[in-house]
């Protein structure tokens, strides 16, 4: 009779130890890029041209001069409004890496996600609702040219840096290689 109960207080007691660890477990909810467009915003990109040669077209077909202030880019390419349900939200994203800020070692720790490779570098950057700010601890990725999936908790706040501004931030949990 005493084995059983040994046996029972064991099982009990490993449980019990690994209940904190099964409580901090997050599952992260995948976002892609239009996720974190306000429907306005995805709708408004849903009407651009494919490419921004055929913007430039349009707008000189309609009797604009690109070298004067009358040629203006559509609002939703600089928009910097936010979905404020995704605030709190354990996210994964896949992205691009820019890096702002160095450790000592050179290795970057705080870094533009942003949706496709090259952004921020030219001009114009992606919608400030399109690059999200990060900061990461866990050590860097070196291969910028890779796409990564960022895991950790998505914050609403702005970040302006010369070669961006955001609105989404994300203290990262996790940085791996996208696949």
């Amino acid at each position: 009779m005493a084995r059983p109960l040994r046996t029972a207080t064991a099982l009990i007691l490993a449980s019990l130890l690994t209940l904190p660890l099964a409580t901090h477990a997050r599952e992260a909810r995948d976002l892609d890029w239009f996720d974190l467009l306000p429907e306005e915003d995805r709708e408004a990109m849903k009407q651009l041209p494919e490419t921004m040669a055929e913007l430039n077209r349009e707008q000189l077909e309609s009797g604009k001069d690109e070298l004067t202030d009358d040629v203006k880019m559509p609002e939703v390419l600089s928009s910097t409004r936010v979905r404020g349900d995704l605030e709190g939200e354990y996210v994964r994203i896949p992205g691009f890496l820019v890096p702002l800020e160095h450790t000592e070692n050179g290795d970057p720790f705080r870094f533009f996600l942003v949706p496709y490779f090259g952004a921020c570098i030219h001009s114009p950057p992606p919608p400030p609702n399109q690059i999200v700010h990060v900061t990461f601890s866990g050590g860097m990725p070196t291969d910028l040219y890779a796409p990564y999936n960022v895991v950790g908790e998505l914050e609403i706040d702005t970040t302006e840096n010369e070669l961006g501004l955001s609105t989404y931030t994300i203290a990262a949990d996790s940085i791996s290689e996208f696949r």
